[in-house]
């Protein structure tokens, strides 16, 4: 924008020299200070500002120039530091995925060996019991063998003895129905 009005300022000046050029060419006495010349004061005060204008545009061009550097350094230093964030990022994510890696690592671990240390106590457990259980089905064998050694002892005594009576009582009997004959007869 500023370089537009700068332009139109220019071309207004240039037209206006041009328009007037009769008048800006005419010589007149000119006061150099130390001399007096005869000159065109016209053209004496346009090459003046010719100058003054050459001036001023060289500052503005270095100082766009400058400008453009600034930028273009910026720009750069710019990129880099985005660059230096995403790589720091980045890193933060990777140390964020690694330390996660680590923890859920240690956590399966101690979930394996809890689930190590379960499977062998219930292995120990059903040893145990197994163990236990032999015992008791030994101890209930072992019962059952003298139960029924003591009941086999205890009916052959009752069969010894009902066999005893039932003699002695058969012995009676006989000795009854022989002592009825006996009678009957008599």
């Amino acid at each position: 924008m500023r370089f537009f009005v700068l332009l139109l300022a220019l071309l207004l000046g240039v037209g206006f020299v041009f328009v007037n050029w009769g008048a800006i060419t005419t010589p007149v006495d000119v006061d150099l200070m130390l001399a007096t010349a005869k000159a065109p004061l016209g053209v004496i005060i346009i090459a003046w500002f010719g100058v003054l204008f050459v001036i001023v545009a060289y500052g503005m061009l270095v100082q766009q120039a400058t400008a453009l550097g600034t930028a273009r350094n910026l720009t750069k230093a710019l990129e880099e530091q985005k660059r230096l964030a995403s790589s720091a990022e980045d890193s933060r994510l990777n140390d964020v995925k690694s330390s996660f890696e680590s923890k859920w690592k240690q956590i399966a671990d101690q979930e394996k060996q809890l689930l190590q240390d379960t499977d062998a106590k219930i292995k120990d457990k059903h040893t145990e019991l197994l163990g236990n259980f032999k015992d008791i089905l030994a101890k209930t064998e072992q019962s059952n063998q003298e139960l029924a050694k003591s009941v086999s002892a205890a009916l052959d005594t009752m069969d010894d003895k009902i066999s005893k009576v039932l003699i002695a009582a058969q012995a009676k009997v006989d000795q009854a129905i022989a002592n009825q004959k006996a009678d009957q007869k008599s």
